[in-house]
């Protein structure tokens, strides 16, 4: 092979790379294919002179069409013509990219090893379902003579499996007889169910490494006439991410299929259900993060055993403990139902709980061999047959083998893990694991939940999460994981005429896992301007983002269209309040508390409204009522106070905000106010040390500790000029502000 960086036209590899993957979205965009022509015999055909005839055909094809219309001549096929056209070509570019590809990318080069071989489906079809039937005669013959033939015969098979892999993987593109015939070699009933499996994926793999239209159409195929459900979640997952890379559903014979799939409301279910997984997984490491820090914390605080230089032993009775605290059992017991409990949940909705441990496994040999990835979990694995035979057919591991809560993957690398420490493990542990009767704290996945399509197309995509995250060949594919601004599967436009009710879905299902950019992304291809609910889902994701203005200007169009809906009316007012338009806010909550004259609420955001809007007065005699009549309501005080500093008078403000930071739910805010009071008290040190409370409780110190003084000061003469109404009204002079800013901050950093 040449590996040199320039083809003979002076450009480099990666240029005509690009400049070929460009011809082709172009091609798919609907650019002419005469220039499509042109560009590619300047740039690309002098580079590949392999493909110079299939090229002249393509464009001498083209000149007879231009040639009958340039004679007025009528064709009744010349759009089916120019169809056909427009297939020839993206295949010969699809060809002249993977040319490129195998001959001058790295990555791919250190990938396919040797040269990809072309496929030869008979022959694929000879040895598949010769190992079906080599496996089922070996009854004939004796116990000792089947273990040995076995195994030569599964070596075979599994390297065999591994080059048919590879060799699909980087495969030309398909002509339509091999796609047919590599459609019914899959649905063959003669071919073992994993074998097909692997097939699937390497077929998904192939696409992803360089789009193909064929492959892509045999995937559709898969879906829909697959028997198994294992052979159509696979499918499903693959074209689905291979549809997702580049608007390859704009070829007709794609788009066609594709437009006739989605009429079936299964199917636009199935990708709604695929995107929620998808999502789950691209939070793998945030579900990793949140079991780290809120769950076992608790699970190890209170466990029973520890780990001493002797073994594990169980902790000592603290009897002092139990004398003073009786009950702390029973709620150390409580605690660690509960944190298991959240993991429990977790693994339900579909969070994937186990990458973080495993990720750390992927390291034994077993994984250096590409197919691997995407091998379907069985135990007769050639990789697998040093282990030890009693714990591979112990009853714990064929329970995990069967309907454990580990993908694939994730199950190859437990069994080549745990083997190395089982046969150090106490007899009567190994007794135990044999029998079924310990489960080494895994947790396992509801019988209900298992053998479903929901369950496989999980534990798939687990799988090609792993893959895409931590091979070293992932760079050579496109990665359907990879998190793109707001990008969602769902959004791809092929969708947006037949996913609206799926998307809007999607979209309640990102606001609730606080994915706001995410769902506004999501949305806005499907959103309906007449329709009041994506009006007023698109307020709320505004109203979550902060974009209080564009929440009130969408809530007031809904209420427009539906006055009489009482939750708009609430969205409305509530947006106003936090755009800073309180006069319109105050109308509203009055409208509100019309209608439910005991809400406490509305009587409390009707009176901040009223004071922020100069109706002082009326405000701090609402609040007046409400203190009356829920003395213990810190909402209620937080909102007097404030009223109280509005109307001057200072020391019942005071005396308030000095209840108020004591109790458990003091915020930020209350900081702030407090150090208000102090400061117009005079009392300069106590305000110092308030607005220092203010800046250790900011969001911006939350999510940043490495913030420095200068960021801190600006944050606080920020909130100081945000307020100067209210300061000036104290005296408060801008000198003064500048001042205490520099001494709450110092105050801050010699209290840390």
């Amino acid at each position: 092979m040449d590996h040199s960086t320039h083809m003979p036209d002076g450009m480099s590899w990666q240029d005509l790379l690009r400049h070929v993957r460009a011809l082709k979205l172009q091609l798919k965009k609907g650019q002419s294919i005469g220039s499509i022509i042109a560009e590619t015999e300047t740039h690309a055909i002098s580079s590949f002179p392999d493909f110079r005839e299939t090229f002249d055909a393509i464009a001498s094809d083209y000149d007879l069409m231009m040639h009958y219309m340039l004679t007025g001549m009528g064709d009744p096929g010349r759009s089916e013509l120019y169809s056909r056209l427009i297939l020839r070509t993206y295949r010969l570019l699809g060809n002249i990219e993977l040319s490129l590809q195998l001959q001058y990318n790295p990555d791919a080069l250190s990938l396919f090893e040797a040269d990809v071989k072309g496929l030869d489906v008979r022959d694929m079809r000879e040895k598949l379902e010769g190992y079906v039937s080599d496996i089922a005669l070996l009854s004939l013959d004796s116990q000792d003579q089947q273990d040995v033939k076995a195994q030569q015969l599964a070596e075979r098979h599994q390297q065999y499996l591994s080059e048919v892999f590879i060799n699909i993987t980087g495969s030309a593109q398909w002509s339509h007889e091999l796609a047919a015939d590599m459609l019914s070699l899959i649905l063959s009933p003669t071919v073992d169910i994993i074998d097909a499996q692997l097939l699937v994926s390497a077929i998904m793999m192939g696409a992803l490494f360089v789009m193909d239209a064929e492959k892509v159409l045999t995937l559709m195929c898969i879906y829909e006439q697959a028997q198994s459900e294992k052979l159509r979640q696979r499918a499903l997952v693959g074209w689905a991410f291979c549809l997702d890379k580049d608007g390859l559903a704009s070829l007709s014979p794609v788009c066609n299929k594709l437009d006739n799939m989605l009429l079936r409301e299964e199917v636009r279910n199935d990708l709604l259900e695929l995107q929620m997984q998808i999502v789950y997984c691209q939070n793998a490491e945030r579900d990793e993060e949140r079991i780290r820090k809120e769950v076992m914390p608790t699970l190890l605080n209170n466990q029973s055993y520890e780990i001493t230089k002797f073994g594990i032993r169980e902790k000592d009775d603290d009897t002092l403990e139990d004398i003073l605290h009786p009950d702390n059992e029973e709620r150390k017991m409580e605690e660690l139902e509960s944190g298991i409990q959240k993991i429990i949940d977790m693994q339900r909705q579909g969070a994937d709980i186990y990458f973080g441990g495993f990720s750390r496994m992927k390291r034994f040999g077993f994984f250096y061999t590409l197919a691997n990835w995407f091998m379907p979990f069985y135990a007769e694995h050639p990789q697998l047959q040093h282990l030890s035979a009693d714990f591979l057919d112990s009853s714990y591991m064929k329970k995990i083998f069967e309907q454990g809560p580990f993908c694939d993957s994730d199950k190859y690398s437990f069994v080549l893990g745990l083997s190395s420490v089982f046969n150090q493990l106490p007899a009567n542990i190994r007794e135990m694991l044999k029998n079924g009767e310990a489960s080494l704290g895994v947790i396992g996945s509801d019988e209900g939940q298992t053998m479903t399509p929901a369950y496989y197309r999980r534990l798939y995509l687990q799988d090609l999460y792993r893959f895409f995250k931590l091979n070293d060949y992932r760079r050579c594919f496109y990665n359907p994981f990879q998190k793109r601004e707001g990008h969602m599967l769902l959004a791809n436009e092929i969708y947006r005429s037949s996913l609206h009710h799926q998307a809007v879905r999607m979209v309640r299902f990102l606001y609730q896992r606080q994915m706001f950019k995410e769902a506004q992304a999501l949305l806005m291809p499907f959103y309906d301007g007449s329709s009041v609910h994506d009006i007023s889902l698109r307020a709320l994701i505004a109203m979550k983002q902060g974009e209080y203005i564009m929440a009130e200007s969408l809530y007031q169009k809904a209420f427009e269209i539906e006055p009489s809906n009482e939750h708009l009316l609430k969205g409305y007012a509530m947006s106003a309040f936090y755009s800073g338009d309180f006069g319109e806010a105050a109308q509203l909550f009055e409208q509100l508390l019309d209608a439910h004259p005991d809400s406490r609420k509305y009587k409390l955001d009707l009176a901040i409204s009223y004071i922020n809007n100069d109706r002082v007065d009326e405000g701090v005699k609402l609040l007046f009522e409400l203190n009356y009549k829920f003395p213990a309501d810190v909402n209620v005080k937080r909102a007097l106070a404030c009223g109280f500093l509005y109307t001057g008078q200072l020391g019942k403000a005071v005396k308030l905000y000095d209840e108020i930071v004591v109790d458990e739910s003091v915020s930020a805010v209350d900081y702030l106010n407090a150090g208000y009071c102090a400061w117009f008290d005079r009392r300069v040190e106590e305000a110092a040390k308030c607005f220092a409370g203010y800046l250790s409780r900011h969001p911006g110190e939350k999510d940043n500790h490495a913030v420095d003084a200068l960021q801190q000061s600006s944050v606080l003469l920020e909130k100081f000029e945000d307020d100067l109404l209210l300061l000036t009204k104290y005296g408060i002079t801008e000198v003064e502000m500048r001042l205490m800013t520099d001494i709450s901050v110092r105050n801050l950093h010699d209290g840390n």
